[in-house]
């Protein structure tokens, strides 16, 4: 999967994850026995991963050790 439609999900499924806490604090039900600060949490994981895809050295095809190695 190419790292641009690999962030695109994960950024989608941190938007979804949000969602579903706005529902646990609107209707004071938990989903899958999550509370809402947990969904935010989980949130704000997977945004900082679908960032750290775009900029990976490892996502784009190289090593993330190669730099180090050659020195």
């Amino acid at each position: 999967m190419h790292k641009e439609k690999m962030s695109v999900v994960l950024m989608g499924l941190s938007v979804l994850t949000l969602v579903m806490a706005a529902y646990v604090f609107f209707t004071q039900q938990s989903v899958f026995g999550i509370a809402g600060t947990q969904w935010v949490l989980v949130s704000i994981v997977l945004g900082v991963y679908a960032v750290f895809v775009v900029n990976c050295p490892c996502c784009q095809g190289g090593s993330c050790c190669s730099s180090e190695e050659k020195k």
